[in-house]
């Protein structure tokens, strides 16, 4: 349990220090400290534009998003 715990810190400073290492970011924003699910994951980084296609974000803590824009599902 301590490793998890030492395992998901770690994680979190590295994506702290590097928001570019999407990996890192994901598993900050899955683990336990913020326990964000697959889809509130999936709904952030997949989003429709104005004309359909669909798009991806990156999983990036310095990039500012409008929140207006973003599905529901991403936000609760």
């Amino acid at each position: 349990m301590i490793a998890r715990r030492i395992i998901a810190l770690r994680n979190a400073i590295t994506a702290i220090e590097w928001p570019d290492d999407e990996l890192r970011s994901f598993a900050t924003l899955h683990g336990p400290f913020f326990a964000m699910g697959d889809e509130a994951l999936l709904a952030f980084r997949q989003y429709a534009d104005g004309n359909g296609a669909l798009k991806t974000r990156r999983l990036n803590p310095t990039l500012g998003i409008d929140r207006t824009s973003l599905n529901p599902a991403a936000i609760e």
